[in-house]
């Protein structure tokens, strides 16, 4: 049974650096998570065309409003990208709808947590929250004792541990 997605979030924010005009995010495969026993906190955005896209998410000091990181001589590099760059879809800096946005955190390849967690996209509620567990399972299987986390503010979530 394939499940009906139908909220669709709009970024809140957008980036208007003209020096990240047509530069596109690092992205990380579910393979090379699993494969490679990853473990880090990727940004995530499940697009209208039904793609999960990931993203490791690298506290640097130093980074610019709309999460793309820059070094000590301002040159401007993709390891750290933000939802504002993950929900491009090409080189145009078109900003997309998603049907999800968030964090996902793995531990040596193994999903552990997914969050609402965007600073670009207002995330929240249930409709959200089944969008965010159903682009998962497509992409990832099953998530058993995953947590998720809805991100309500502050340094505050409401968590639940999924079952399936």
């Amino acid at each position: 049974m394939t499940y009906n997605y139908s909220a669709k979030f709009t970024a809140k924010e957008r980036c208007n650096n003209s020096e990240h005009n047509g530069k596109l995010p690092t992205l990380t495969t579910v393979q090379e998570i699993q494969g490679g026993k990853i473990s880090g906190v990727f940004n995530f955005v499940f697009t209208l065309e039904r793609k999960l896209k990931l993203s490791e998410d690298i506290t640097i000091k130093r980074t610019v409003n709309c999460g793309l990181a820059y070094d000590n001589k301002d040159a401007y590099y993709l390891k750290r990208n933000g939802h504002i760059h993950l929900c491009m879809a090409d080189e145009s800096n078109t900003m997309n709808p998603v049907f999800a946005a968030g964090e996902a955190h793995f531990t040596e390849g193994t999903l552990t947590t997914l969050t609402s967690d965007s600073g670009t996209f207002a995330c929240e509620g249930d409709e959200h929250k089944q969008q965010s567990i159903h682009a998962f399972r497509e992409n990832w299987g099953n998530l058993k004792d995953v947590i998720y986390k809805e991100y309500i503010g502050g340094d505050k979530y409401n968590d639940s541990i999924l079952d399936k």
